[in-house]
């Protein structure tokens, strides 16, 4: 079954991101162990974007369907 091309590059940017993630946390680690605070910093900025970025997705169609519902009523408020 075919997916939807949106999917298709969420998916391929999400693995792209994991192995970046994976990379860089690898070099910190091996060459620069000074820089471990930093790392888990960033590993930390990461992974509280992944749970946004999740979370976003899965609220966004009610999100998007109340937002429009509220502009409607209040156009139809103002037009009285």
């Amino acid at each position: 079954m075919n997916e939807p091309p949106i999917e298709t590059l969420i998916k391929r940017v999400t693995l792209l991101c994991k192995l970046v993630t994976i990379l860089i946390v690898l070099i910190v680690v091996v060459f620069i162990p000074q820089l471990i605070p930093v790392a888990l910093v960033a590993g930390l900025a990461i992974a509280l974007s992944y749970i946004f970025f999740f979370v976003g997705r899965a609220y966004a169609g009610p999100l998007s369907r109340m937002v429009r519902w509220w502009f409607a009523s209040g156009k139809k408020q103002n037009d009285v």
